[in-house]
């Protein structure tokens, strides 16, 4: 955060010898005695300007209820004109000191678990830091899923834990430096692992099942998501519960997740397909594919909101064997168990339909119609609202050239005046297709996802 302070150094005023204004010579009065004119006053120097900047150098504190991660020194620091002010008198402040304290040099103390902010103010600025205090758990609960976030619709049984749909994945927390995972494949996928909120996160190519590290850190507390990063078209991932994982220190209980949730409802655009890859890629991969770098998950990390991706190449509304209809009361595509959506109580829910449907609906290659895509598409919407009877809806189109055209729009935006539903929004993405497979690239993705952003800020203010 950037405040500027004014400090004024005024030089001391210099006397200037007598002149006439103008620099006109004296000229003598009708009785000869010289006329003078008035001293000018000097202006006064124009006051110095200072940049001060206050921060803190991490924004996100992670403390365990157990010696020795229960404190930890985080001190602000003031700038002025981009140096250190070692004698900054700067003050501290919990927001929940019976979350964690702070005292007048920065060190934060755990106190129990939860979530508080601490705030440092110096003069007329000041800046905050999330603290999270973490509680233990047992290695049982933890291999049992009973102490981890998990996403999108995960599907957890007495002996295994299903990871089949995009993004479907945990949150798991520890104190130490090694976390280990078990994970059982019947062919070649992928994992992105996201250690204390890296944005990037490791990949993990997965081609045979078996015991897999997932960070190696240095000591300390650490909160660790494990996404799933391949289409379920290739297979799912299972994870056997009472020995999933290991750790050199100790389990600690997962934060709490975002109270903000936003469902996902799309295809092979959303699913990420070709989103590493590039224009000589002519065919997906799941080395060129991962829907952790397409605009749905970077639009839920950008709200920092608990999310739920069910994306499938391919899918349309309502067309095809497999499609977003049937399956949204499902747990996965390779699930045939059944979801009640009402479980991820949305405050937003993203449509991102109508690549497919349109093809279906202006190619002679299918028995489809633009009247049915419509009509489709309607019936969709009223099926998500039966579910989520206040979310506000976005449907997000455009991503790719059939979707882009002036009729699939006015098609999207007729089928949802056909609902009569007044808390639908309606959005044109970039269209791109210069990725892996004729599918937007990450630079595209990344664009989208902050109109996206911008978008749902807007909704929910």
């Amino acid at each position: 955060m950037k405040k500027r302070i004014l400090a004024c150094a005024l030089g001391a005023l210099m006397l200037l010898p007598f002149a006439v204004a103008c620099g006109e010579p004296s000229s003598p009065d009708k009785d000869g005695d010289e006329i003078t004119q008035p001293t000018p006053k000097p202006e006064p120097e124009k006051p110095t300007e200072h940049e001060y900047l206050l921060f803190f150098e991490k924004r996100d504190l992670l403390l365990s209820l157990t010696a020795p991660y229960d404190s930890v020194s985080a001190p602000a620091t003031v700038t002025e004109d981009g140096k250190p002010l070692s004698d900054a008198d700067i003050s501290y402040k919990s927001a929940d000191e019976a979350v964690a304290r702070v005292d007048e040099n920065g060190k934060v103390t755990a106190v129990s678990a939860g979530e508080t902010r601490i705030t440092a103010s110096y003069k007329t600025m000041s800046v905050t830091t999330r603290v999270r205090t973490l509680g233990p758990a047992a290695a049982e609960e933890v291999n049992a899923f009973e102490a981890v976030n998990l996403y999108s619709r995960t599907y957890v049984s007495a002996k295994r834990v299903t990871l089949d749909n995009v993004c479907s994945g945990f949150d798991i927390a520890f104190a130490g430096t090694t976390l280990t995972g078990n994970f059982n494949v019947s062919g070649k996928s992928k994992l992105r692992v996201f250690a204390d909120g890296d944005a990037e996160g490791k990949e993990i190519l997965l081609e045979k099942s078996g015991s897999v590290v997932l960070c190696e850190l240095p000591a300390g507390v650490h909160t660790v998501r494990v996404l799933k990063a391949s289409s379920p078209q290739y297979n799912s991932i299972t994870v056997p519960v009472g020995n999933a994982f290991q750790t050199d220190g100790e389990f600690l209980r997962a934060p709490q997740k975002s109270e903000l949730k936003i469902e996902f409802i799309g295809d092979s655009i959303t699913a990420g397909c070709g989103s590493l890859g590039n224009a000589s890629h002519s065919e997906q991969t799941v080395e060129n594919s991962d829907p952790t770098k397409a605009y749905a998950y970077l639009t839920a990390q950008a709200l920092d909101a608990d999310f739920s991706l069910q994306a499938l190449e391919g899918v349309c509304a309502k067309d095809g064997a497999v499609n977003a209809y049937d399956i949204y009361t499902r747990y996965g595509y390779n699930l045939s168990a059944s979801f009640d959506p009402k479980k991820f109580d949305a405050d937003v829910v993203v449509i991102g339909l109508g690549e497919n449907d349109m093809w279906h609906a202006t190619s002679d290659l299918f028995d489809y119609t633009v009247e049915q895509f419509r009509a489709d598409y309607a019936d969709l919407l009223r099926l998500v609202r039966k579910h989520h009877p206040d979310a506000a809806i976005v449907c997000a189109f455009g991503m790719m050239p059939a979707s882009s055209t002036k009729q699939a729009e006015e098609t999207i935006r007729a089928a949802v005046a056909d609902t009569e539903d007044k808390n639908v929004y309606c959005v044109k993405m970039l269209s791109n297709e210069t990725g892996g497979a004729f599918h937007p690239n990450a630079s595209a993705h990344k664009k989208n996802a902050e109109t996206l952003t911008a978008l749902i800020r807007e909704i929910l203010k």
